[in-house]
């Protein structure tokens, strides 16, 4: 029962995008490049106030569960993708001296 209770959270859009957001963010090796507009922290205590796990080894079924529910693939490097051509991410030109070197860009 807790774990339906669970999904049906994670469907809500809200959480879905916060717990998208911390696994790419833990899972994803450039997931720290992205310039989300949230905190770190916020989407951890979002989903821990509705006692959805923050540990991504514990997260990650429970997504992939939301998104075989609904007939969609969970693949993290899609994901990376619409988050990088949504929020951007920091790029680095080691051409150029700090901290010019550091560019923000919105494509993948």
């Amino acid at each position: 029962m807790e774990v339906n209770m669970r999904l049906s959270r994670l469907e809500e859009a809200t959480i879905l995008v916060a717990a998208l957001r911390h696994i790419v963010r833990k899972l994803h090796q450039r997931g720290d490049k992205i310039t989300f507009p949230v905190p770190d922290a916020v989407d951890r205590i979002q989903l821990k106030c509705l006692n959805i796990p923050t540990n991504a080894d514990e997260l990650l079924p429970l997504l992939k569960q939301v998104f075989s529910r609904r007939g969609e693939v969970f693949d993290l490097e899609e994901l990376y993708s619409d988050f990088v051509k949504t929020y951007g991410r920091i790029a680095t030109d080691y051409t150029q001296k700090w901290p010019m070197s550091q560019i923000h860009t919105r494509h993948p």
